[in-house]
């Protein structure tokens, strides 16, 4: 799979496009939105799907960051359906994400999920640059340390 972000015709939304990387088919959209993606935005991948439940197929996870925000989009490759929660930085303040990466994560040795870190971002305010951390699973909240 590829995914895109991009500024929509109208300068207010952006929108995030994932398409099946050997067709070129367009999967799914989503609009993104009033909030700004510049500087560049990151799409990332999660390097796991998260597991099937009861009657939902697995689905994929990926990071959107824009200015002063992040959002976590998830795919249903069943529905071919993209949602999206935006995020909030654990902080108080609203810094901007500079660079951001998937993380492997830990599998069990029960055979259970995989569990530990899945996002990392390198983030910036008006003084300090700090990492904010996503856990796997997690829906909103990036924790930040200098």
């Amino acid at each position: 799979m590829v995914a895109a972000a991009l500024q929509d015709p109208t300068p207010t939304n952006h929108s995030v496009l994932l398409f099946q990387a050997a067709s070129g088919l367009l999967l799914s959209q989503i609009r993104g939105g009033p909030r700004k993606i510049d500087p560049p935005p990151y799409l990332v991948f999660s390097l796991e799907l998260l597991p099937a439940s009861e009657g939902v197929a697995p689905a994929h996870r990926l990071l959107q960051t824009g200015l002063c925000h992040f959002r976590l989009l998830q795919f249903d490759p069943v529905q071919r359906r993209l949602s999206a929660k935006t995020g909030l930085f654990g902080t108080g303040t609203r810094p901007t994400p500079l660079c951001s990466a998937a993380l492997p994560l830990t599998p069990p040795e029960d055979g259970g999920d995989a569990t530990g870190n899945e996002f990392v971002l390198g983030l910036s305010d008006a003084t300090d640059p700090s990492l904010g951390i996503l856990a796997r699973g997690e829906q909103a909240e990036c924790d930040a340390a200098p």
